[in-house]
């Protein structure tokens, strides 16, 4: 595998932390595979497009849910706040 597509869901602190580290990964461990930052999942239009524009994420959406069936995200990190990690029944 050459790339590795990646998806952050939540683009608040963490989110951000995330999105920094997965760009630092070739300077670190050249010998991994390419990260690309396929998708962000925020609700808040500014921070898609902060995030689009910072970290060069490839495309944004509001639903997480709409990338579930997305086929170049092999790697997602779910940086929203804890009560929002696991849907509610």
């Amino acid at each position: 595998m050459s790339k590795i597509g990646v998806a952050v869901v939540g683009y608040g602190w963490m989110g951000k932390a995330h999105s920094q580290g997965y760009l630092r990964v070739p300077h670190h461990y050249p010998e991994l595979p390419q990260v690309e930052l396929v998708a962000v999942a925020e609700p808040e239009a500014d921070r898609q497009l902060d995030a689009q524009r910072r970290y060069g994420f490839a495309r944004a959406v509001a639903d997480w849910h709409e990338l579930l069936n997305d086929s170049s995200i092999q790697a997602v990190s779910i940086t929203a706040p804890n009560a929002f990690h696991r849907a509610k029944r």
